[in-house]
């Protein structure tokens, strides 16, 4: 049997800090860490059942957005491209990620995005052995370049500009569901990025796009056989018979609670079916 793609050896999470009620928010909503807290707990005894192995970073209070431990790396095969934050106050939750994946044996080699590069996790999409990346205020055209010269030409990156409004990253509105379908948010912002792909050589006919009527149904975390989706959120019928594990973080529709798309408190690692690329050397800074 062909291995999934979406079947991992290891994953990373982070705690959840204190000083979270201070997370940067696209709406302003107040919110309860004590109940984020808990969702948290549950999310990461879910990611502990579907992953073998789960590296735990610790907290650190100081950064209120840690938690979105997805933003800070992009993982292809043995290689991570280390991000640099659209948002400057989230750039020191690089530094401990970083040193933890010293000690993943999954990960060879981590090269460093430079200024003027911008990149939030966020945005990037791996899809079909293809990086889809989001170019969005929190990521620009400097970072796709750069990660064309880490991944390219075996893993090829594409950029994908976002409209102005109230879309923070590319998978806020879809994630890859299996090998031939992708799930996007029915909005302007999601039939606009299909738009896009579908009139790139590289994709166009590629994929079948599956439209769900709520955004935060178009986030979802594929781990094996299992699809990790907020509770009271449903997918297409045509989607159904894959098994789904619900769970009410991080952060589902509880009063007091934020909004966070499932797939940013998680970075898989160690796909079964990971792509090889060339090794530049440990922990090197990128070098255009």
């Amino acid at each position: 049997m062909k291995p999934s793609p979406f079947s991992y050896t290891t994953a990373m999470v982070r705690g959840l800090p204190k000083s979270f009620s201070s997370a940067i928010q696209m709406l302003q909503e107040p919110i309860d860490v004590d109940v984020a807290l808990l969702q948290h707990e549950k999310y990461n005894d879910l990611i502990r059942e579907l992953v073998p192995k789960v590296v735990e970073v610790e907290t650190d209070d100081s950064m209120p957005d840690c938690v979105f431990i997805e933003d800070t790396a992009v993982v292809v095969g043995s290689v991570a491209a280390i991000s640099r934050p659209g948002a400057l106050s989230r750039r020191g939750e690089i530094a401990p990620v970083q040193a933890a994946m010293a000690n993943v044996p999954e990960i060879t080699t981590c090269i460093e995005l430079q200024a003027p590069a911008t990149l939030d996790g966020g945005d990037v999409m791996l899809a079909g052995g293809v990086l889809w990346v989001g170019l969005s205020s929190r990521s620009n055209e400097e970072a796709v370049q750069q990660l064309q010269a880490i991944f390219s030409p075996k893993t090829p990156v594409i950029g994908f500009p976002l409209p102005e409004g109230n879309t923070l990253h590319l998978k806020s509105v879809m994630s890859a569901f299996d090998e031939h379908r992708i799930i996007v948010a029915d909005n302007d912002t999601g039939r606009q990025i299909v738009k896009q792909a579908e009139a790139h050589p590289l994709l166009a006919g590629k994929w079948e796009y599956v439209y769900v009527p709520d955004a935060v149904a178009s986030n979802i975390l594929r781990i094996g056989q299992h699809v990790v989706m907020q509770e009271a959120l449903s997918l297409e019928p045509q989607l159904d018979q894959t098994r789904r594990s619900t769970i009410s973080a991080p952060f589902s529709t509880h009063p007091g609670t934020i909004s966070a798309p499932n797939l940013l408190c998680c970075l898989p690692l160690g796909s079964t079916t990971d792509l090889k690329t060339n090794t530049l050397g440990p922990f090197a800074p990128f070098q255009p």
